[in-house]
C-alpha cells in the first residue's frame, strides 16, 4: 500500500464509520423521542388524575366544615350575631360582600373569632 492510500484510509475510515453510525441511529433516536413522550403523556395523565381525586376530597373536606360551622353557628350564637355564609369558599368573596363583612364587623354585628376571619376584614 502507498502512504497517500494509507493516509486516505487512515482518516476516511473513522468519517464513514461516524457517517454510518448516524444514519442507523438516527431512526432509533425518533423512536425512543416518540416512546418517551407517550410516557410522559401517560404521566401527565396520571397526575391530573391525581390532582382532581385530592381538589375532590378537599372540596368535600370544605363541605363539611362548613356544614359544621353552620350547625354551630345555628345552635350555639345568639342571632344578633350571625352572619349569613356564603355558599363558595370565603377565598372567593367579592369586594362587595367582604365590605358588607366589614360594616359588620365596625357596628359589633359579627367579630373575627379566628386568623382566617383576621384576614378576610383586613384584605
Amino acid at each position: 500500500m502507498t502512504d497517500a492510500l494509507q493516509t486516505a484510509f487512515t482518516a476516511g475510515l473513522p468519517v464513514l464509520a461516524v457517517l454510518i453510525g448516524i444514519v442507523v441511529t438516527k431512526p432509533r433516536m425518533s423512536d425512543l423521542r416518540s416512546h418517551s413522550g407517550h410516557r410522559f403523556d401517560a404521566l401527565e395523565q396520571i397526575l391530573d388524575a391525581r390532582f382532581a381525586e385530592q381538589k375532590a376530597g378537599l372540596l368535600r373536606v370544605e363541605q363539611v366544615m362548613a356544614a359544621r360551622l353552620r350547625r354551630l353557628e345555628r345552635d350555639h350564637w345568639p342571632k344578633s350575631r350571625r352572619v349569613p355564609r356564603p355558599h363558595r369558599s370565603l377565598f372567593s368573596l367579592s369586594g362587595a360582600e367582604k365590605g358588607i363583612l366589614k360594616r359588620y364587623a365596625n357596628i359589633g354585628l359579627i367579630t373575627p373569632c379566628n386568623s382566617l376571619d383576621m384576614r378576610l376584614f383586613n384584605s
